[in-house]
């Protein structure tokens, strides 16, 4: 086993981890310019971020047209996993709501993973890049239950 160097900013904690991955924008960005297909994503993952935010929730990354949240890190949660279950829920009201206001052709869809369980978090470097991250089996089962999940649809882990 490789031991790595720890730093303060390293911690071990109990957390919940949440994928929301749209679709249909596939089909959707095949039909328009890339800066309205930019436009559309960016505008769907802003309103995704609020949700996320409101309901303590910290965006850890996007992903293309998906969003990764941690509930519980980097500030402890109480409820992190209801919190989760929340957001993804009201995620799926804003696509909806998105494509009312959009009229998108096909429309955009949702489909959530939630899994909870222990993560590391600390800062991950390179020669040229610093960055913080969340690590653990957590995360991996949180992104194969999205994967999974029919659009619509939100699967969350055993814990």
């Amino acid at each position: 086993m490789v031991q790595q160097e720890r730093t303060s900013r390293t911690e071990r904690r109990r957390a919940t981890v949440l994928f929301a991955d749209l679709t249909g924008f596939t089909a959707l960005n095949e039909r328009l310019d890339p800066e309205d297909a930019y436009g559309v994503v960016t505008g769907c993952l802003k309103r995704l971020d609020a949700v996320a935010r409101r309901h303590g929730g910290s965006v850890e990354k996007y992903l293309g047209d998906a969003i990764m949240v941690v509930y519980g890190i980097p500030e402890a949660l109480e409820g992190a996993a209801e919190a989760a279950i929340n957001s993804a829920i009201e995620m799926i009201d804003e696509v909806e709501a998105y494509n009312r206001e959009n009229g998108f052709d096909p429309p955009l869809g949702i489909h959530s993973g939630i899994n909870s369980g222990l993560l590391i978090s600390g800062d991950v470097s390179g020669p040229l890049l610093r960055e913080f991250a969340v690590m653990g089996d957590t995360v991996n089962v949180a992104a194969r239950l999205k994967d999974l999940a029919p659009t619509g649809e939100i699967w969350v882990g055993p814990e």
